[in-house]
């Protein structure tokens, strides 16, 4: 009994460093490392914060941040000469007070390189740092940019998955027109054949109306034959021979065209069969295609997940 509950200690404890492992991990991984550097910007050589958004263009990332420092206040953010400003921002998680918000914003190989400072006061403002302002302002304004970072990552990845969302539509829908082209091809062979055998069976039932008409003949010729007048009966007789004759030829006529016909349904199931097994070596192809699009798209669906959401709405 005392082993059994060691044992059990023994897993919680190792699910326990397994889980704050995970934990610490999945930490590092998104936490990020914000510097500060002094920077010349339009108030003189303030500390700017540093934050690095790989893969961000800056154009994008100009409209995010020009978006996300107003949405909490009246104050309109500008942009002269390259120096986004906002002054009086209410951000209630930094400062009881407004707060003044500069950033310059570069495009760089990478991505894009924010240096971001943050002031309180009007005429002599106090620009933050991390050597001379409280600790819980600083924490404040890395969160405030730790933010920002998932929204625009967020948002990068976001509009990466729009694009591949939109091939694999366009995919599945090449995909769904091969099927439709594979079962119109299907349905034109079924009714092929079913005109075939339709034709066929027709035809074996105007071969017996030809014999029956042939006889028909034969015997009027020979009833004219014997008759040795040229009165009524014998040209009642011939018109009935003349009529004979022409229905004889109307049902070779039928069975010609029908005839005609099976082969048109036989040259048209040939090249339906031809067109289905292009379509099946297309559509393997195809649902590969479409299979490693679904992947692209989920692997990128996973990456969006992973990145936590600020719940920010811009």
């Amino acid at each position: 009994m005392i082993c059994v509950v060691k044992v059990s200690e023994m897993k919680k404890f190792i699910l326990g460093l397994i889980t704050l492992f995970s934990a610490t991990v999945g930490f590092n991984q998104e936490r990020l490392d914000i510097k500060t550097e002094t920077k010349a910007m339009s108030l003189g050589n303030n500390t700017a914060f540093v934050l690095d958004i790989p893969g961000g263009k800056m154009k994008e990332i100009e409209g995010l941040w020009g978006k996300y420092i107003s949405r909490n206040t009246k104050a309109k953010a500008t942009n002269i000469k390259g120096e986004w400003t906002i002054n009086g921002a209410s951000e209630r998680n930094i400062s009881a007070n407004p707060i003044n918000i500069y950033a310059s914003i570069l495009g760089t190989v990478d991505g894009t390189k924010l240096w971001v400072f943050f002031s309180e006061g009007d005429s002599n403002q106090i620009f933050y740092s991390k050597t001379e302002s409280p600790e819980e302002k600083i924490l404040a304004v890395e969160k405030y940019l730790t933010d920002f970072f998932h929204l625009a990552k967020r948002d990068l990845i976001q509009k990466e998955l729009d694009a591949e969302s939109k091939g694999l539509k366009a995919l599945e829908s090449d995909l769904k027109s091969m099927e439709k082209d594979f079962d119109k091809s299907k349905k034109i062979i079924g009714q092929s054949q079913r005109t075939i055998e339709k034709n066929e069976s027709e035809i074996r039932r105007v071969e017996r109306e030809i014999e029956i008409k042939a006889s028909q003949v034969t015997q009027q010729k020979n009833a004219i034959a014997t008759m040795t007048t040229l009165g009524d009966a014998k040209k009642v007789a011939e018109k009935d021979l003349k009529k004979f004759e022409n229905e004889k030829k109307k049902l070779y006529s039928d069975k010609e065209k029908m005839g005609k016909e099976i082969d048109k349904c036989k040259a048209a199931i040939r090249a339906e069969e031809r067109n289905v097994d292009k379509l099946n070596q297309t559509k393997a192809i195809k649902q590969t295609e479409v299979d490693k699009q679904a992947d692209k798209v989920r692997s990128i669906e996973q990456r969006l997940n992973a990145v936590p959401n600020p719940g920010i709405k811009l």
